[in-house]
Parts: structure tokens; sequence; C-alpha cells
């Protein structure tokens, strides 16, 4: 992408609507990694390898906080872990430090306002519950086969997985803004995009050394089996596996050469994403 901003217009008069205009941020993040594709699928979609994997972000982060007499927020409300039929999935998780209202301790009491204001509008025009859902909540989801979304902490974003081997993946990851953000607010956005991904941020590094260090795993014994049965038999939960079943449920489905899209869930488990209940079909 060249260095100019483009837009997604939505239309409609209504000032309140505005909100909904985003910006593709000028420039990109670009990156290879020496693993599979479907390795990065599967890491894009978990929600429990951020304590392990990403110690030295969370040192610094707490540290961060620590320095403004502040700690890291616990985890409110439920967690959930999405499936539908076709592969895709992701999940929901609690997510403080969103610049679309949710504000951070480390930010300006300036940019506590914004935050709060825009959070108050969200409320008066979808209602309390869902304008707290649209708040609060971080949102990961895979359009399968390799189109990633982001709405976490860390930004708004797209990233592409496109294999180039079956031992390499190259990444392209864009993120987007909205279009009357205060300047202030879009700097807190941009700054925690590139403190935590991208190959100059604190966690990227980190996932292309976990998934190259898979990859030469897998390599010792062909015949093993990746474990994915976490979660299995209760509602699904953003720590579980259930997105990651789904996903490897449709790539199975297509190397056999079947048509149409598998089932959503495990077998015998209802349907948790709404609507009516649903059991995997082959």
């Amino acid at each position: 992408m060249d260095d100019q901003t483009d837009s997604i217009p939505v239309s409609g008069p209504d000032p309140a609507r505005q909100r909904l205009h985003w910006h593709i941020v000028g420039g990109s993040a670009r990156y290879t990694i020496r693993a599979n594709w479907k390795l990065l699928v599967e890491n894009s979609m978990d929600d429990y390898h951020l304590a392990t994997v990403h110690q030295t972000y969370i040192e610094y982060m707490d540290r961060r906080l620590a320095a403004f007499g502040s700690s890291r927020a616990k985890l409110s409300g439920a967690t959930r872990g999405l499936t539908f039929p076709g592969g895709h999935g992701g999940f929901l998780r609690s997510g403080p430090g969103r610049t679309t209202a949710n504000s951070s301790p480390l930010w300006s009491e300036q940019a506590k306002q914004q935050v709060a204001a825009l959070r108050q509008q969200l409320i008066e025009r979808h209602g309390e519950d869902r304008g707290r859902e649209m708040a609060d909540r971080s949102r990961h989801l895979l359009i399968y086969p390799n189109l990633m979304f982001q709405d976490s902490p860390t930004g708004m974003r797209f990233r592409i997985i496109w294999p180039i081997a079956a031992d390499t993946l190259d990444v392209l990851q864009t993120d987007l803004v909205p279009h009357d953000e205060s300047p202030e607010l879009r700097a807190y956005r941009h700054e925690g995009s590139r403190a935590f991904l991208g190959p100059g941020g604190l966690a990227t590094p980190d996932d292309v050394e976990a998934l190259e260090a898979c990859q030469a795993g897998f390599a010792a014994d062909p015949h093993a089996w990746s474990d994915l049965s976490r979660g299995m038999h209760r509602s699904p939960q953003s720590n579980d596996e259930i997105q990651m079943r789904s996903f490897w449920r449709q790539w199975r489905r297509l190397m056999m050469g079947r048509t149409g899209m598998s089932g959503a869930m495990d077998r015998g488990q209802k349907m948790h994403n709404g609507g009516s209940d649903a059991t995997t079909q082959g």
C-alpha cells in the first residue's frame, strides 16, 4: 500500500453513523515465518498462549502500569469461543485499553473523557447490553481459510496468511482506524499496535519463534497427532479449542474431496453462537 489513506464509507445522513467510517492506515506489516500456514491460523485463534508466549510484553505493560500506580485489569465477563459452518471461527473476550470506548489507565484524562463519551454514544444508540458489548469486547474472527479480523486493545486490523510452501508462510497485516478519531486517541491506538505486533513489536517475534520451533518438532515425527481437545463437552470459552477444531474439520472435508461445509460444533454439542442447535455433520 502507498502512503495515502483510503476510506471505507458507510452511507447515511445520520451523524451518529459517522463513526462507522473507517480508514485503512497507509502502509502495512509484512513478514515471513518458516512454518506451515495453518499453524499461524491456530495461533491467531487461540486465547491461551498470551500469558506464556508473550511474557516479555506482559511484564513490560505491568511495569508501565505500576509506574502510574495501577495494575493490569482483571478480565471480566464471560468469554466465548465462536464457530460457524465452513471452518469460520474465533473468540470474544474482555478488552481493556480499546480506543473504541474502553480506556487504559496509561492514557491522559482528556483521552479518557473522549472514550467515556464514545462509550455513552454506543449505549444511547444500541442500548445498554449491546453498547457495553461493543465497547468492552475484543473480537478475533477467522474467515476461512486465511483472512483474520482482529479488534482488540492493540487495534483493529486484517491479517492475511499466505502459504508460500509447505513450511513457509507470508503475513500481510493492515490496520484500520475510525475516520473521526482524535489525534491523541489515534496515537494511543498506533502505540498499542506497534508495541505488540509486527517485526518490531514485542509479541510477533515470540510467535515467529514458537511456530518455527513447532515446525521443526513436527518434522521429527510425521505420524504425531496435534491434540486440539481442549474444552470439549462444555460451553465454548475463548481459551478452548473449538474454533480450531472447526477449521480442521473443514480442511479435512476439502482434502477428502467432499463438497459443502462442515458443521460448526463438536458432535452432540449444542450451538452457543445463537440460533438453533447444531451438531457436526461429517
